[in-house]
């Protein structure tokens, strides 16, 4: 998907380009000397800016390409990438992870309490451009996201290495976690757009079942995929306590004992015979069904909106998903 969204970005109204340079500048704006390189690191990193994609496109969808509306939703999506990076840092310091997009993560390079005061002032920066753009209820959107977000958090957390959760609580953990920000990017730019009720309710439900294939497939990438690939080492969710759909599918499909595997691996901290097991189980090809349904779904929730560029885009990213395949 990375590639689908840096291709398709110019015709979203996005010059990457001047986009990439004003999240740096925000970024850094008032900054010590110190806090420079832990600041933009992860930025210059890379990204697939779904997000911002996703407030442009339903923006324009809806609202034209009107020069006020471009100056509103050019804020509003920076602000959408600083609270998804900030999100990003924080579940790297709360997880302990060793990387993130293939370099040291965060908390692992410069300590802890850095980690925690650059997350906190991505979140900063997030309110000072909602500010500026002034749709109240863009910024309703994303700070609902954001409570959200750290109630899947709490969740997830008192759900570690439990094989004994449902696919039910997984995905209600992952609309939070992850979707809810892809609705509140949706919603948000359909706002600034002068999208109605009835649209808004139907960009919700698109980024919903958007949000839930696209952590499908992430998931089973953590099981299929190699570290060159993911930028993290494989089967890094499990090792830090996060159980997943294949996981879930797996402990009931799997002839091997599951939970007795993964209690050896725990002691061992050798993770190589879960992910076999899950490699072997089926489950990966019974997630990625359930991202196919997803993103069908999704495409499914566009009918509410007229025909053209900007909803094909939509569409388009949507299938793509399941495409993922390791």
């Amino acid at each position: 998907m990375r590639d689908y969204c840096r291709v398709t970005a110019a015709d979203a109204g996005i010059d990457l380009a001047d986009f990439e340079r004003r999240l740096l500048e925000s970024a850094l704006v008032g900054s010590s000397e110190n806090l420079r390189q832990p600041l933009t690191e992860l930025l210059v990193a890379g990204g697939k800016r779904v997000r911002p994609l996703l407030v442009y496109r339903f923006g324009h969808m809806v609202g034209g390409h009107r020069q006020e509306l471009k100056t509103k939703l050019d804020e509003v999506a920076i602000a959408v990438e600083m609270l998804h990076t900030a999100t990003l840092v924080h579940d790297d310091l709360i997880d302990e992870a060793e990387t993130r997009r293939g370099r040291p993560a965060v908390h692992r390079e410069h300590g802890r309490e850095v980690a925690l005061l650059v997350g906190d002032l991505y979140v900063a920066r997030c309110g000072v451009h909602l500010a500026r753009a002034a749709v109240p209820a863009a910024a309703a959107e994303l700070w609902g996201a954001l409570d959200r977000i750290v109630r899947g958090e709490i969740d997830q957390r008192g759900h570690r290495y439990d094989l004994a959760q449902t696919s039910e609580d997984y995905l209600l953990t992952i609309q939070r976690k992850t979707a809810s920000l892809l609705e509140a990017a949706s919603v948000a730019g359909l706002a600034v757009g002068g999208g109605n009720e009835a649209q808004a309710a139907a960009a919700r439900a698109y980024a919903n079942h958007l949000g839930v294939a696209f952590q499908v497939v992430d998931d089973v990438l953590d099981y299929s995929g190699s570290a060159n690939e993911l930028g993290k080492p494989v089967g890094n969710d499990i090792r830090e306590g996060t159980v997943t759909l294949p996981l879930i599918l797996a402990a009931r499909l799997s002839p091997a004992p599951v939970p007795a595997i993964l209690a050896s691996a725990r002691e061992r901290d050798d993770y190589g015979a879960v992910v076999l097991a899950v490699r072997r189980s089926g489950a990966i090809e019974k997630s990625l069904d359930v991202a196919d349904e997803h993103s069908r779904l999704a495409v499914a929730a566009l009918e509410a909106f007229p025909d053209g560029p900007d909803r094909d885009a939509l569409a388009e990213l949507a299938l793509s998903l399941p495409q993922r395949r390791a």
